[in-house]
């Protein structure tokens, strides 16, 4: 029994923390400056989770910054992501 809640309590702290990662991320996407720019760049060459390269792409477009999208699109493999960053790079 205790086995079962330490593990529920591990998931709620994962889902917690994909959570807050994704809101900072989002916000990254409302300041616009270079630095902020690079940072998304780099979560995303290292990222693994797709809903969180998601929102790296989302944080893109609240930039602006259709040269980074247009980058991914040519670049990304994964087909769902690049149909994710072709439509926000109008």
């Amino acid at each position: 029994m205790r086995a079962i809640r330490e593990d529920s309590c591990k998931r709620r702290r994962e889902k917690k923390m994909r959570n807050w990662r994704r809101a900072a991320i989002r916000n990254l996407g409302l300041i616009h400056s270079d630095d902020s720019g690079k940072a998304l760049q780099e979560i995303y060459s290292k990222e693994t989770d797709h809903a969180v390269k998601a929102e790296v792409l989302n944080a893109y477009f609240l930039q602006g910054n259709a040269k980074a999208l247009v980058a991914i699109a040519r670049s990304e493999k994964d087909p769902e992501l690049k149909k994710t960053a072709v439509p926000n790079c109008r």
